[in-house]
């Protein structure tokens, strides 16, 4: 940077002055970190005939040490004091009111970090299956994760966090959920709405928890699949080749149609005595009108406010040499469009084109 900050009381003016200097100046960073990893094994067999045959768990430990200094001592330059008017002494970056680079971190980090994974699957008798067993994913994966920093003066331990993620229903369903842990108890003062984290550890409040689920659904699915070639005698021409011809002449096509159903919900708390909730139910989708036409859309529902939330509507038309999409967000707080036609050749794809959008201002008029 070409400019440094100096801070200072004037006494004259009652007031703290920042006074830019034009001097170019940077500052480095470095860390280290060493970790190590290995795999276990566990396995499970259960007596011959049953329907489990076996259940395998996996367990993925690893530690790591983390080590980066203080910054924000006075050695390395990079922050400095000033008195304020009640004579109370007051670190300040001399990079401040630097939006470019920023200011180092300060507090010194020797942090032994540690990660547990685990995989647990099994095996169950399917007669589906040619081999007449088939794999069953109870947990694709399930972690356990935190940190100890020997340098802090006070809370050592982080906040715990516990991930995992699943798939039921032939690998359909996917869930994912992740739960944070504060292990040091948080105490309220009377009337306050704010809590204090104390060093009485081992209490591990609830701070946050989220989940997510989400469920595809598409034309493969539910229809059959047609093999066009066999079942039609002709097919299109030119301009006409995706299309097949019955015998009285009528065009059939493959008109492919996908929907992702999703839902999510999201508890956090931290320091606050009120927790926030949020909880929404999602669409998002798309069909083939034709081989050359296309609608996508997408829509949230907020199940804690009752409103719908961004919704969009999408048109894309392939016009074999160029396309044309259009999006459009037609409510809500901001209304915005889209529209896009290009050549489709990537060596002309930015020399011809042409693209209109609306400005994102709130509450917008069309």
């Amino acid at each position: 940077t070409t400019k440094t900050l100096t801070k200072y009381y004037d006494p004259v003016e009652m007031k703290v002055v920042n006074k830019m200097n034009n001097k170019i100046a940077g500052y480095s960073t470095f860390s280290t970190t060493a970790s190590i990893q290995t795999t276990l094994y566990g396995q499970a067999n259960f007596k011959k005939g049953s329907t489990i045959e076996a259940i395998r768990h996996v367990v993925t430990p690893s530690i790591g040490f983390t080590y980066s200094p203080d910054f924000g001592d006075t050695k390395f330059g990079y922050y400095k004091n000033y008195y304020t008017a009640n004579g109370a002494l007051t670190p300040y970056s001399i990079f401040e009111n630097n939006g470019i680079i920023g200011s180092p971190t300060t507090g010194m980090v020797g942090a032994l970090n540690f990660n547990i994974g685990n995989n647990i699957e099994m095996k169950v008798k399917s007669k589906s299956d040619s081999t007449g067993l088939k794999k069953v994913k109870i947990f694709e994966s399930l972690s356990l994760a935190g940190n100890y920093n020997f340098a802090a003066k006070d809370h050592p331990w982080s906040i715990m966090t516990i991930n995992g993620q699943s798939s039921f229903f032939n690998n359909k369903l996917t869930v994912n959920t992740s739960l944070s842990l504060d292990p040091y108890r948080i105490i309220f003062e009377p009337g306050a709405e704010t809590g204090i984290r104390t060093e009485d550890f081992g209490h591990f409040s609830l701070q946050g928890f989220n989940v997510q689920m989400s469920y595809p659904l598409s034309s493969e699915i539910f229809g059959e699949k047609v093999d066009y070639p066999k079942k039609y005698p002709a097919k299109g021409d030119i301009r006409n080749e995706v299309y097949y011809f019955d015998d009285d002449n009528y065009a059939h096509f493959d008109q492919a149609w996908t929907l992702n159903i999703s839902t999510n919900y999201q508890y956090s708390k931290g320091l606050s005595k009120t927790p926030n909730r949020m909880a929404s139910l999602g669409l998002d989708g798309s069909i083939k009108l034709t081989p050359y036409w296309n609608i996508t859309g997408s829509t949230h529902y907020d199940l804690v406010t009752k409103d719908l939330a961004l919704t969009r509507i999408g048109f894309s038309r392939d016009q074999r040499s160029f396309t044309i999409n259009f999006n459009w967000v037609p409510f809500g707080r901001y209304k915005v469009y889209d529209f896009f036609i290009g050549i489709k050749a990537n060596i002309l794809s930015d020399a011809l084109k042409y693209k209109d959008r609306s400005f994102t201002q709130p509450n917008a008029p069309f």
